[in-house]
C-alpha cells in the first residue's frame, strides 16, 4: 500500500471495502488488534496511519486472502 505513498492510503483502503463488503472492517480491526473507529479513520483518511500500521494492515488483509484462497470444497 506504500508503494503510492502514505497519502493514498485511505483511497485504497477504502476502495478495498467498499468493492468487498464482505471484508468486514469490524474483524479486520479485530485481528490487527485495534478499535474499529482507528481503522475507520484511517480508511476515511481523517487519520492517516504510520508506515508500519499501514504494512501491518496491508499484511492482514493478504492474510485473509490467502485464508479464503486455500479453502477446498472437494
Amino acid at each position: 500500500l506504500f508503494s503510492i505513498g502514505r497519502y493514498f492510503f485511505y483511497k485504497i483502503a477504502g476502495e478495498i471495502f467498499i468493492a468487498h463488503p464482505e471484508l468486514n472492517a469490524s474483524a479486520v480491526a479485530r485481528r490487527l488488534g485495534i478499535a474499529q473507529s482507528l481503522l475507520a479513520q484511517y480508511i476515511s483518511g481523517f487519520r492517516k496511519p504510520s508506515e508500519k500500521t499501514a504494512r501491518k494492515i496491508e499484511e492482514k488483509i493478504k492474510e485473509f486472502a490467502k485464508e479464503i484462497e486455500s479453502v477446498r470444497f472437494v
